[in-house]
């Protein structure tokens, strides 16, 4: 894992860059870790297609790097359920997600949110 520091809406965020080198592979679903509403279901520049979830409270999580989105804007998701394919945009050919979750304008440690392998 790498950090790296991006500019979304207008905000300065370090966030966490995960490659699942063996793990993650172009088409595997991505799910939601806990449930949210979707804020944000499209391409933007340096990320690819991005999935941006509200989980109450402050909370939201990013996903970038998608081949496919399957949420819209305004949906309501649980935890489990499928957000999108993982893809290899902008991961120099190797499939892999980029992951921020974020406390207001605070950045959290991904890491925390993630299961056990």
């Amino acid at each position: 894992m790498r950090a790296l520091l991006v500019a979304i809406a207008g905000t300065l965020a370090v966030v966490a860059l995960l490659r699942f080198a063996r793990r993650v592979a172009v088409a595997d679903r991505l799910r939601a870790p806990a449930a949210g509403r979707v804020l944000f279901s499209d391409w933007l520049p340096g990320l690819g297609l991005l999935l941006v979830l509200d989980h109450g409270g402050g909370i939201m999580s990013l996903y970038g790097h998608n081949e496919q989105l399957y949420k819209k804007v305004g949906e309501q998701v649980n935890a489990g359920d499928v957000l999108s394919a993982v893809g290899d945009s902008g991961l120099e050919g190797r499939s892999g997600v980029y992951l921020e979750i974020r406390n207001g304008k605070q950045p959290v440690d991904p890491l925390n949110w993630l299961g056990k392998p």
